[in-house]
């Protein structure tokens, strides 16, 4: 299952910053930014079951960033 979320993470620091951040807490999951992109998307991909969308917000909002899961338009 892969979800995509917008950000306000504007810089590659920052990015890493997070991308540890996930990658210590959902081992089972898949972590990349595009932030070439106007939304600067964040893609989770779970190797094993569902993306657990609300720790994912959690954990960025926590971080002091901008998260929402970006709507097929």
């Amino acid at each position: 299952m892969i979800e995509v979320f917008c950000t306000n993470i504007t810089c590659k620091n920052q990015a890493a910053l997070i991308l540890q951040k996930l990658s210590e807490t959902f081992s089972n999951c898949y972590f990349n930014f595009d932030l070439e992109d106007c939304d600067n998307i964040l893609r989770v991909e779970s190797k094993k079951s569902n993306v657990n969308i609300e720790a994912v917000l959690n954990l960025v909002r926590d971080s002091g960033f901008q998260i929402s899961v970006l709507k097929d338009v």
